[in-house]
């Protein structure tokens, strides 16, 4: 008995440092504060018609939803934080921004394709996010994925929160923060000239490849995929799969073309940007996914191109003129 309620008494303090106190407001919390920020101007923009631009950090540095909105004219929200929250929860969190009727583009990581349901349970990232940041999303998991959160507490998780809590206290900033998302969500402010900084770490990095794309219509990423967009297809919205942006190191076209075969397989839109969006190296910022904020703009207005013609959406006069 006296075991029984030592160990009670252990999972109960455990549970109070972890729901109560222990906190990554660096890291974990970031994520919290973006999704906070960018739900927010989609729930402003009220009943209008929306695009919504969901995938990970490749889509926040890499598209530019000011610059789309501009172009097509029709308001766009980039729900992209990072990819390390996983494809399951990606999806989640874009549910709360669509709206019937919406245009959703999707740029996703290729790793998302092939994602196992094993490791999506597992991921700490997106366990630690809701356990301590996002309960009503924890709440709507089945139960195996509730305790995989409530459990996922390592000595070095509880000794990385302190040092981020004792950071946060002292004013410690991230590299990148809420002041350099635009109102649309989308990352600014890495340019040309801080890119020079990780010039040579990018020099050693080779451009991401998509692999056996072929077969992810049979694998749980996949398959999470296809169900997001026939349900969201059904109700009316309208979905686009698209390449995310990585660096040109002369791989071969037909893996890229499997890519385009899924989305068209699944029942989407896609659309085709020149040269599997794949770009020169000194393009880049700061990883094979990472656009410089020139590019990603320039990027972007042919993201809006492809965009305005798929939806035949007639140019503005202004709009012509750029």
């Amino acid at each position: 008995m006296k075991l029984l309620a030592a160990i009670l008494v252990g999972l109960l303090a455990y549970l109070g440092l972890h729901l109560g106190v222990l906190r990554k407001p660096l890291t974990i919390g970031y994520i919290k504060s973006a999704y906070e920020y960018k739900l927010d101007y989609a729930r402003r923009l009220g009943s209008a018609r929306k695009i919504v631009v969901i995938g990970g950090s490749s889509s926040l540095f890499g598209v530019r939803c000011q610059t789309i909105a501009t172009e097509t004219g029709i308001p766009c929200v980039n729900l992209a934080v990072t990819a390390g929250l996983g494809i399951d929860l990606i999806l989640a969190k874009a549910e709360e921004a669509i709206r019937p009727g919406d245009i959703v583009l999707m740029p996703l990581e290729y790793d998302f394709y092939s994602s196992e349901a094993k490791v999506m349970r597992t991921n700490s990232t997106a366990n630690t996010y809701m356990a301590t940041y996002d309960r009503p999303l924890l709440a709507r998991q089945e139960l195996r994925r509730v305790m995989a959160a409530l459990l996922v507490v390592s000595l070095q998780d509880a000794y990385s929160s302190v040092a981020e809590m004792g950071l946060g206290a002292s004013g410690f900033q991230r590299r990148f923060t809420l002041a350099q998302l635009t109102p649309e969500g989308d990352m600014s402010g890495h340019s040309l000239a801080l890119a020079g900084e990780y010039s040579g770490y990018v020099s050693t990095l080779a451009g991401i490849v998509p692999s056996e794309i072929g077969l992810a219509s049979e694998r749980d990423g996949g398959k999470l995929i296809a169900a997001f967009v026939d349900r969201h297809r059904q109700r009316g919205d309208h979905v686009y799969g698209t390449y995310p942006t990585t660096i040109d190191d002369g791989a071969p076209a037909p893996a890229f073309a499997e890519v385009e075969e899924f989305w068209r397989r699944i029942g989407a839109g896609f659309l085709a940007t020149p040269g599997f969006s794949r770009y020169p190296r000194a393009d880049f910022y700061d990883t094979a996914y990472h656009l410089a904020e020139p590019f990603q703009i320039a990027h972007s207005r042919i993201l809006a191109s492809l965009l305005a013609q798929a939806e035949a959406i007639p140019a503005s006069r202004d709009r012509a003129a750029r």
